[in-house]
């Protein structure tokens, strides 16, 4: 992906969509099957919750419930993937972006380059100048 690092560049890009989010799992699905992400292709899967030792590289959890987001994001922990999440504009720790609706209906998002460090990806300043708030 365009201004994010990641540790190792992977063979396929993988997404994994966690919680509620079948349906932006299967959007994600339809546009994978023509796109691809630095050459590379790419994978969706959706999911409950995270499998012992991932591959993913992008994390995407969707839900109201923050409790089980939470468990989500800490599940991850060290899986060196992009943790991402739309929960309102509160940002939940151990998340390096949170999309959410701000006013006027527009998406928005905010950004936590500590988080992504901390899975050794690094965020670019191209994204980072776009981000509603980052922490």
């Amino acid at each position: 992906m365009r201004h994010i690092e990641w540790p190792t560049p992977p063979q396929t890009f993988e997404i994994t969509v966690y919680g509620d989010g079948e349906k932006i799992a299967q959007e994600l699905k339809t546009l994978s099957e023509t796109k691809s992400i630095d050459g590379k292709k790419v994978t969706v899967q959706s999911e409950k919750f995270p499998r012992p030792k991932t591959s993913t590289q992008l994390a995407f959890i969707s839900g109201k419930d923050k409790a089980s987001i939470s468990k989500t994001i800490q599940a991850l922990e060290g899986c060196h993937c992009l943790i991402v999440t739309n929960t309102s504009k509160e940002f939940l720790q151990g998340a390096a972006i949170n999309i959410f609706t701000a006013e006027g209906d527009h998406l928005a998002f905010q950004a936590s380059p500590e988080a992504a460090a901390k899975e050794q990806i690094q965020i670019g300043a191209q994204i980072l100048r776009h981000a509603k708030e980052a922490k």
